[in-house]
């Protein structure tokens, strides 16, 4: 994990602390919680 930058640090951590069974993945809202634009 040393190899990543802090952008992807944060974004592994919020994807495991996730529920995708309960809460549907939504790449717009996670675009907004980063604050970066969807591709």
């Amino acid at each position: 994990m040393s190899e990543l930058t802090e952008f992807e640090l944060r974004l592994f951590e919020w994807i495991r602390q996730s529920d995708f069974e309960s809460v549907a993945w939504s790449t717009k809202k996670a675009a907004k919680s980063f604050k970066v634009h969807r591709r």
